[in-house]
């Protein structure tokens, strides 16, 4: 499911073979990508109970953390703010002073 989320908003934004690439990245630093089981889903079903409003991807997703399977979701989606699940989202390194935007160059 998680995979699935990734390329789908990932990919949205930055294409599909970028997407991809970063999940290979994730993976080499440690990501671990698990299947949903019996434990998950009803903690997602309950999720869901509480806030009705919240997509059923996401609650698949966050029942990891609430059941204590992952430490937090690799997301900026506000949905999990709201599902009370800690979140963490990865942004590009600042420029190093040295490089020059392409639109200054000569």
């Amino acid at each position: 499911m998680v995979l699935t989320e990734f390329v789908r908003f990932a990919g949205a934004r930055i294409g599909k073979d970028a997407a991809r690439a970063r999940l290979s990245l994730l993976k080499d630093r440690g990501m671990r990508p698990a299947p949903i089981g019996e434990r998950e889903a009803l903690a997602a079903g309950d999720l869901l109970l509480a806030h009705r409003d919240a997509p059923t991807a996401d609650a698949l997703i966050a029942s990891f953390v609430v059941s204590r399977e992952g430490d937090y979701v690799l997301s900026d989606d506000p949905h999990y703010r709201g599902l009370g699940v800690k979140t963490k989202w990865i942004t590009a390194p600042p420029r190093q002073s040295s490089e020059v935007e392409p639109s200054k160059r000569s």
